[in-house]
């Protein structure tokens, strides 16, 4: 007797299944960004990069004993020998709803620290930084006044929150006496400022403001004296936001502390020079 092939394996009829809208991509709308002027963004970008510097270093010049626009924050308490502390600008903005100046000293090398403020490279920033899902180095723009980089970087919020996505410029300065400076701030981009609800951000709230400044300044012993200013508004917080608003600020004494980690453990985690290192995109 012959066997029944037909009744051995139950047949199902083929279901139709729609396939996944197409993920648009930067490299993808190389005829949408040739309808942009790169000189233009070049020069937006300058602009908004020596904005952020200047704003940084203005609020780092202000007196913050008085009591009319700093209050002390925190005192970090788990450390008794080096221990960060952090301040809140008093006086409000209508632009940044949050701006905190965090200040200390800190264990390294700060071309190491400049480093690591600066890497949008996947490849070595995810190995340690377990905050951000996921992290792009756009373009760079090499100007008179030192490379301009377009950055993007999601980062991760409690449940039920959405992600934010900051979409900006960054810059570093060294001068002669080794002190680096890092600027950062929110900007434009003629792709993703309009389109990143269809890439993989889709459920992301863009961050609307945002000024990030480091001041860096080596010390004997290995020491490095750090000075940071951010300017803030996150976007819609709705219900959580007494808890960010209290939580944010021993985020960034965190986020000190884990770039310090990151310095201490350099080979781990920066095997290769990362001047060697081919994708920083």
């Amino acid at each position: 007797m012959e066997p029944d092939f037909d009744n051995d394996i139950p047949l199902q009829s083929p279901t139709q299944v729609a396939a996944p809208a197409p993920t648009p991509h930067p490299t993808e709308l190389i005829e949408e960004g040739s309808k942009v002027s790169p000189l233009e963004w070049e020069e937006k970008y300058k602009v908004a990069s020596a904005e952020a510097y200047q704003y940084g270093i203005s609020l780092l010049e202000e007196d913050e004993t008085n009591p009319e626009l700093w209050k002390l924050w925190a005192v970090e308490e788990k450390e008794e020998e080096r221990p960060l502390r952090i301040m809140q600008r008093l006086v409000p903005s209508n632009k940044w709803s949050q701006v905190y100046r965090v200040e200390g000293i800190i264990k390294g090398r700060a071309e190491r620290y400049a480093w690591i403020f600066q890497d949008h490279d996947k490849e070595t920033r995810m190995m340690w930084d377990t905050e951000v899902e996921s992290v792009q180095q756009l373009e760079t723009y090499r100007t008179t006044e030192g490379d301009i980089d377009v950055v993007k970087c999601e980062v991760k919020l409690p449940w039920m929150m959405s992600n934010r996505l900051l979409l900006g410029v960054q810059s570093c300065r060294y001068t002669e006496n080794g002190t680096h400076t890092y600027a950062y701030q929110t900007s434009d981009h003629y792709y993703f400022t309009k389109h990143f609800k269809e890439t993989v951000h889709q459920k992301c709230y863009m961050v609307p403001n945002c000024i990030v400044f480091i001041w860096l300044c080596p010390l004997n012993n290995g020491l490095c004296s750090i000075k940071m200013i951010v300017c803030l508004e996150p976007g819609p917080l709705y219900l959580a936001a007494p808890k960010l608003n209290y939580s944010y600020p021993w985020k960034l004494i965190d986020r000190v502390r884990l770039w310090e980690h990151v310095v201490d453990k350099w080979r781990e985690y920066y095997p290769l020079d990362p001047k060697l290192v081919e994708n920083r995109k």
